[in-house]
C-alpha cells in the first residue's frame, strides 16, 4: 500500500502576510516593470501572480472546514449517547423480565454497553433487532412495542449515517487544508523568484532599489493556521511543531 504523502506550508509567514506580500510584489513589478522586461517578465507574470493571491484569499479557510469537522462530530456524539441509552433501556427491560441468568436475557449481550465504541454500539443494536424479529419474537413482543423495535433499528441507521457525515467533513477540512496549501506555496515560491530577480537587476546599480525586493525573516511560525503540521519543509530545512491531535474533533 501506499502511503499518501500530505501537502505541507513551505512558508512560515501567516497566508495573510503572504498575501499582503504578494500584493507589494506585484506593485513593484509594475513600478519596475521596463526593467523587469529586460528580462522576459512582463505584465502577464503581473497578472498571473494577482489572480493566484485572489484565489488564496477567496479560498474556504481553515477555521470555517474545522467548524464543521466540529459540528459533524457533535451532531455524531449526541446520536452515539442516544443509541447508547437506548439499549441501556433494552437491557432494563430484558432484566425486569427475564433476570440475568436467563438465556432470553444472555443472547442479546447487553451487560457492557458502557464500554462500547460507536462501531460496536451499532452492531449491538443491529444484533438486538435480529433477536427481536427472530424465532422468539412473542417472547420479546411481550415486553417491547413494534415502535420501539423499530425505533431500534433507527437509531442505529442514524448513528451509522452520523459517522459518514463526519468522515465526509473530515475528508473535506483535508482537502481544503491541502488545496489551500498548495495555492500558497505556489504563490510563494513566485514571488520569491520574482524578488530574487528584482533584487538582483538593481544589486549593482541602485541598493535602495534592490533592498525593496529583500524577502522579511521570520523567525516563528504565525499563529493564524490552526492546523500545526508536526514537519513543515522550509527552504530546505525542517522545523518541528506539536502535533494537533484531531481525530475527535
Amino acid at each position: 500500500m501506499t502511503k499518501q504523502k500530505r501537502n505541507v506550508r513551505t512558508f512560515r509567514q501567516g497566508y495573510e502576510e503572504v498575501y499582503q506580500l504578494g500584493y507589494q510584489t506585484a506593485d513593484l513589478m509594475v513600478t519596475d516593470s521596463a526593467e523587469f522586461a529586460k528580462y522576459g517578465i512582463d505584465h502577464t507574470a503581473q497578472e498571473n501572480l494577482t489572480a493566484l493571491l485572489e484565489r488564496l484569499k477567496f479560498r474556504s479557510i481553515d477555521e470555517i472546514e474545522l467548524l464543521g469537522q466540529k459540528l459533524a462530530t457533535e451532531s455524531k456524539d449526541m446520536e452515539v449517547e442516544d443509541l447508547r441509552m437506548f439499549l441501556v433501556g433494552v437491557e432494563n427491560r430484558l432484566y425486569t423480565r427475564f433476570g440475568t441468568n436467563s438465556p432470553f436475557y444472555k443472547m442479546f449481550e447487553l451487560s457492557s454497553i458502557s464500554t462500547l465504541d460507536t462501531m460496536q454500539l451499532v452492531e449491538k443494536a443491529r444484533l438486538a433487532y435480529a433477536i427481536m424479529q427472530g424465532r422468539y419474537k412473542d417472547e420479546f413482543g411481550a415486553i417491547f412495542t413494534l415502535e420501539q423495535v423499530a425505533e431500534l433499528t433507527a437509531k442505529a441507521d442514524a448513528v451509522h449515517q452520523k459517522v459518514n457525515e463526519k468522515v465526509v467533513a473530515t475528508a473535506e477540512r483535508r482537502a481544503a487544508t491541502d488545496m489551500r496549501y498548495e495555492i500558497a506555496n505556489e504563490a510563494y515560491s513566485e514571488i520569491k523568484r520574482i524578488r530574487r530577480i528584482g533584487k538582483q537587476m538593481w544589486a549593482y546599480t541602485d541598493y535602495e532599489k534592490s533592498r525593496r525586493y529583500t524577502m522579511p525573516s521570520y523567525h516563528s511560525q504565525s499563529n493564524d493556521d490552526p492546523e500545526v503540521l508536526s514537519s513543515q519543509v522550509i527552504e530546505g530545512e525542517t522545523y518541528n511543531y506539536s502535533e494537533t491531535n484531531d481525530s475527535d474533533s
